[in-house]
């Protein structure tokens, strides 16, 4: 999942004219009719205009920035944990350097 804001150029916290400068900068530089025949341009152009249609509209932004935030387990500018990210297993190790699951989950190895 690539980041909107990424796509877009700008920070989290730009202010809604921040973006639409942003986006019609993009989308200048990548519409199709000024990149006739070109495929990556024409990606682009569409990633772009995904990416402002979600971050233009308040609601949609704040319900992106939610799953966002809850997607890395915090918010990286508050510093705010989301509990649900890391909750315990039924398993409880006793040993801190215990990587079974680790083999299990990404190898396929069982015990």
């Amino acid at each position: 999942m690539e980041n909107l804001y990424d796509i877009l150029g700008v920070q989290q916290n730009a202010a809604d004219a921040e973006i639409k400068k942003a986006f019609r900068t993009l989308s200048k530089k990548y519409h199709p009719d000024a990149n006739p025949g070109n495929k990556k341009a024409e990606e682009k152009f569409r990633a772009v205009s995904e990416a402002y249609a979600i971050l233009q509209n308040p609601q949609k932004r704040k319900e992106y920035d939610k799953k966002l935030a809850r997607f890395f387990g915090f918010h990286p500018k508050s510093s705010d944990v989301n509990p649900e990210q890391f909750q315990r297993t039924e398993k409880t190790k006793t040993n801190p350097i215990d990587m079974t699951d680790l083999f299990e989950k990404y190898m396929g190895i069982r015990k």
